[in-house]
């Protein structure tokens, strides 16, 4: 095929032969429903295995619950091993009459590396994100965020372990029924080191149809964590963001606005 520049790699696929086998299976109830998936890729330069598993369900109206797994591991030519898992908890509280709702979601991932010459690296962590919204009127609404974790990583040989936790405040207010502007500080403090870095901007929000929401904004200040800027956009600078509600009714009314419809 052709390459507009050869010192680029391809965006997709790989350069060299490999096969790849996958297996998954699910299953589902009224309220309730699982999936997993396990796969193997061998290939010249490296063999990688993978296995995923997510379970979600509605424990009463309003409440709901997830769990998943994804777990990694990769030998390559060189005789490195690498293996990552994560284990994911998540709760979604958002009772119909209520002007609160809550938001919680648990990790623990685990990061290992050794062999083929390489540095010996062993991590692992444990974050929790938590966000709660509360509409003040019917024109506004407060978002509080609290995230934590705990990082322990040995190093050849070396131990590093620290605390590090993320406060931040956000407002929005609906200017119509479509627009809405919003501002929002952060603050990133690492305990171990006692160090503390600071984030805060302003957006616009658009809501072009039913359960989609486009913002456009800009970060006066801001930092970058590998973990908490996963969930959100915490550099300076620009940003955009599309957020979807994705059940059997809004993808439907998804395509409907996609297509014109």
């Amino acid at each position: 095929p052709y390459v507009f520049n050869t010192n680029v790699p391809p965006a997709v696929g790989a350069s060299e032969d490999f096969t790849a086998v996958s297996l998954g299976a699910g299953y589902r109830e009224e309220k309730w429903s699982w999936t997993g998936r396990i796969e193997d890729r061998v290939s010249t330069s490296e063999d990688k295995s993978g296995a995923f598993m997510g379970a979600n369900g509605e424990a009463h109206p309003g409440l709901g619950l997830a769990a998943s797994l994804q777990a990694f591991k990769t030998s390559d030519v060189s005789g490195m091993e690498q293996m990552n898992g994560d284990l994911r908890l998540a709760l979604a509280y958002r009772p119909v009459e209520s002007r609160v709702t809550l938001l919680d979601r648990l990790d623990y991932l685990v990061n290992e590396q050794h062999g083929g010459g390489s540095i010996e690296d062993n991590s692992w962590r444990v974050v929790n994100n938590f966000v709660t919204n509360i509409k003040t009127d019917n024109r506004s609404q407060v978002s509080v965020q609290y995230g934590a974790k705990y990082v322990q990583e040995t190093i050849d040989q070396n131990d590093y372990r620290g605390y590090t936790d993320l406060t931040g405040l956000e407002g929005r207010h609906d200017i119509t029924k479509k627009w809405d502007i919003g501002l929002r500080g952060l603050m990133l403090h690492s305990w171990s080191i006692e160090q503390m870095k600071y984030g805060a901007g302003a957006s616009v929000g658009f809501n072009p149809g039913k359960n989609i929401w486009v913002s456009v904004g800009y970060n006066f200040m801001g930092f970058r964590d590998r973990d908490f800027s996963r969930a959100d956009f915490t550099s300076q600078g620009p940003f955009v963001k599309l957020r979807m509600k994705f059940d059997q009714v809004s993808i439907r009314d998804a395509v409907k606005w996609f297509s014109g419809q």
